[in-house]
C-alpha cells in the first residue's frame, strides 16, 4: 500500500542525493576552518573564508527537507542547485587531468536532482498542492 505522505521513490532519492551535497559542504567547511587556523594574511588579518561553504551546505539540507515534504519552494531550490552544479562543472572544465574527473560529481548530481525531481510523474504529483 502506497502511504500519500511518504514521497515517491524519485523524490527520495533526490533528497538523498541533496543531503549528501550539503554535509560534504559542511565537511568542506569544517576542513577549510581547521587548515586556515592561525594563518594570516600580511595586513595581519585572520583569512577564514569557511562560512561560504557552511552556508551552502545548511541552504542544501533546508532544500532536502522542504523537498521531502512536498514544498514548492523546495523543488525551485533543487532546480537552481541543480543547475548550479551543472553550471559550476562546466565552468572548471579546463583544470588538469585528475581535477577535472572531479568536476563529474556536481554536473552527475545536478543532471540526477533535475531529472529525478522533473521527469516521472509520481515526482510532479508529489509538489502539487494537496487538501
Amino acid at each position: 500500500m502506497i502511504d500519500p505522505n511518504e514521497p515517491p521513490p524519485a523524490v527520495r532519492a533526490a533528497v538523498i542525493i541533496l543531503k549528501v551535497i550539503g554535509w560534504l559542504c559542511i565537511v568542506l567547511s569544517a576542513v577549510e576552518f581547521v587548515s586556515l587556523l592561525g594563518v594570516a594574511d600580511p595586513t595581519g588579518r585572520n583569512t577564514t573564508l569557511a562560512g561560504e561553504p557552511l552556508i551552502l551546505g545548511m541552504l542544501g539540507l533546508l532544500t532536502a527537507r522542504t523537498v521531502r515534504l512536498g514544498r514548492r519552494g523546495g523543488l525551485v531550490l533543487a532546480i537552481i542547485a541543480g543547475l548550479a552544479g551543472m553550471c559550476f562543472a562546466n565552468g572548471t572544465a579546463a583544470l588538469p587531468f585528475p581535477f577535472n574527473l572531479l568536476m563529474l560529481i556536481p554536473l552527475l548530481s545536478g543532471i540526477a536532482i533535475l531529472v529525478l525531481l522533473l521527469a516521472p510523474p509520481a515526482s510532479r504529483a508529489w509538489f502539487r498542492p494537496r487538501r
